[in-house]
């Protein structure tokens, strides 16, 4: 019996990045830690606990960040996606605290993010559409 207990916590975060990886857009609101162990069902205190002991990493944080990842992606797909929108649909109900946590992450407000990183890089794909095109037209001189 103590030999399965000690697998079952050696794979415990392994289980928890499964659960969150594979949790629908849906249902990115319900995501906290409680929610995690409810579907592992332990408790929250053993699961952020056991969650630390075996990743040196806080569960809050990890959720935290996997949270940003999905706003991040979010925002590529949708970019007339407002940040409260966006704030409720990742499952912050206060726009202000996703916005700090958002900074705290990308160095960036997600407003500010979706001007400089996002618009650039339509800047760099329509560039080098233009590049592409370009280089079709020059192979297809004839120099004699």
């Amino acid at each position: 019996m103590k030999r399965w207990r000690k697998r079952l916590k050696q794979q415990l975060h392994c289980r928890v990045v499964e659960c969150v990886l594979n949790v629908s857009p849906n249902d990115y609101w319900k995501v906290n830690s409680e929610w995690v162990a409810q579907q592992l069902e332990v408790t929250p205190e053993h699961l952020s606990r056991t969650f630390l002991k075996e990743t040196c990493y806080y569960l809050q944080s990890f959720l935290e960040g996997q949270k940003i990842y999905w706003s991040i992606n979010l925002l590529r797909k949708n970019r007339d996606l407002q940040v409260r929108e966006l704030a409720e649909i990742i499952g912050y109900n206060n726009v202000n605290h996703f916005i700090l946590l958002f900074k705290k992450y990308m160095g960036l407000t997600p407003g500010r993010f979706r001007k400089v990183v996002l618009n650039s890089q339509i800047k760099r794909k329509k560039l080098n559409k233009r590049q592409k095109k370009g280089k079709k037209n020059i192979q297809n001189i004839d120099i004699n």
